[in-house]
């Protein structure tokens, strides 16, 4: 009896306690960084923006009080509503629309961690620069599926499908409860086209029309898609920045008297 006694204490004692868990609809972070698809450097000065969850088509708001807003509780915050989806889904949102976190059917969150949330401005769309190292990051953002999209003037996405490059990246990030969603973003970098005109006695073309295009159909048929059109300075030197990857044809001819040249006559 006394060794049965021991076995149970030692069972006592070794069995593991529970982990705390965080309260349903706990904040969530997320974090990343941007870098050049080629090298693999970081990448500077990308503009980031968040666009926070929208409701689900086929929401409807929360049966509430004959002559009272919609409300999860008498306890929710006046500047917060809750309505639920067709699957159950609860989607909180403020007063005038703007949505802030989405809820599994049957989770309930505390009114303060509601309020917490709205004030965190997880409910407007949020900006952020990325620093040396190319990173950035949100935090305190409500659970849910946001938008995430990068730019940089010179840069662009990866090649699609049909050969062209986006002129940003777009992602969709799912934000947990109590967790950080790591992000990694591929950015190309731009090229420039630059070259000097000279006139038909070998002298510098000052100011004349230059013009980039790339052969593509339209209606079936075989044109020029023109991409851009400057002139060049009064040395006959043009300089083109931020064009994305690919072969162009760079076409020169006297200053048309329109504001640009036209291509076809190049």
């Amino acid at each position: 009896m006394l060794k049965a006694l021991l076995t149970t204490m030692l069972l006592v004692f070794v069995i593991p306690q529970a982990a705390p868990t965080s309260p349903p609809g706990a904040p969530g972070n997320i974090e990343g960084r941007v870098v050049r698809i080629s090298t693999s450097e970081p990448v500077t000065g990308v503009q980031i923006v968040l666009v926070p969850p929208t409701p689900p088509p086929g929401a409807q708001p929360l049966p509430g009080p004959v002559g009272q807003p919609p409300q999860q509780a008498a306890s929710t915050p006046q500047s917060i509503q809750v309505i639920r989806a067709a699957d159950g889904t609860q989607i909180i949102q403020t007063a005038n629309g703007t949505p802030i976190a989405q809820i599994p059917p049957g989770a309930t969150i505390p009114p303060q961690t509601l309020e917490a949330l709205l004030n965190s401005g997880a409910s407007k769309q949020i900006n952020t620069i990325t620093d040396s190292d190319g990173k950035f990051s949100f935090k305190d953002l409500a659970p849910g599926t946001y938008q995430l999209r990068a730019s940089r003037p010179g840069y662009f996405g990866p090649m699609s499908p049909q050969g062209n490059y986006p002129g940003g990246v777009a992602k969709t990030i799912t934000v947990e409860s109590d967790k950080t969603a790591k992000v990694d973003v591929g950015m190309v970098q731009g090229g420039v086209i630059r070259g000097l005109v000279n006139d038909p006695d070998g002298q510098p073309a000052a100011n004349y029309a230059v013009v980039t295009a790339r052969p593509g159909y339209a209606n079936g048929r075989y044109i020029w898609q023109l991409t851009g059109a400057m002139n060049a300075d009064d040395r006959g030197e043009y300089r083109w920045p931020n064009f994305a990857p690919g072969e162009y044809y760079v076409g020169v001819g006297p200053r048309a008297p329109g504001p640009i040249a036209n291509v076809q006559d190049s």
